[in-house]
């Protein structure tokens, strides 16, 4: 049984690591994206490395540039972001089994440890002073930081793929 399951772990596990991050937006129906030009930072992402910091926000002002919004002292909308991390584990099988129940080697299962990053941004209408629209992106994150960069990246890319969002008829 356990030779069997091998391989089948092996693959979820690959699965698991070549995974991109799950991202979800949602936006107030009610709002006019269309009225809104420019932003500012409330809250940049302070529980974040060094790096990752630098990344998410040079991402998120480069998506808003390219949407044709412009960073201002008092912008029409304000951005806070937050980050939390946290460890989880993942099983790692290696050996000698093939799929045909052939053995080659050794057969060992252990536990990965994985570090799973959430980053969630929220936009406010600062005259308004509400909630207007929110993104969070989950994922594996990479410990070599050009790795992690390029998962950041595909989190925010999916994030503001649909990013204003079309006005609701």
């Amino acid at each position: 049984m356990m030779k069997a399951l091998v391989p089948f772990l092996a693959l979820v596990s690959f699965a698991v690591a070549a995974a991109t991050p799950e991202v979800t937006t949602k936006a107030d129906p009610s709002t006019n994206f269309s009225s809104y030009k420019t932003y500012y930072w409330i809250v940049q992402p302070d529980d974040a490395s060094v790096e990752m910091h630098q990344h998410l926000v040079e991402g998120i002002d480069a998506r808003l540039k390219a949407k044709g919004w412009t960073l201002a002292a008092n912008g029409d909308v304000g951005i806070a972001v937050n980050v939390s991390t946290s460890k989880t584990y993942r099983p790692d099988a290696r050996g000698g089994v093939g799929f045909s129940g052939s053995t080659g080697g050794s057969d060992t299962m252990t536990m990965r440890q994985l570090e799973v990053s959430t980053v969630v941004v929220d936009m406010f209408d600062a005259k308004a002073q509400r909630a207007i629209w929110s993104g969070i992106s989950t994922g594996p994150l990479p410990r070599a930081s050009d790795k992690a960069g390029a998962e950041i990246d595909k989190g925010l890319d999916k994030m503001f793929a649909s990013f204003p969002p079309s006005p609701k008829a």
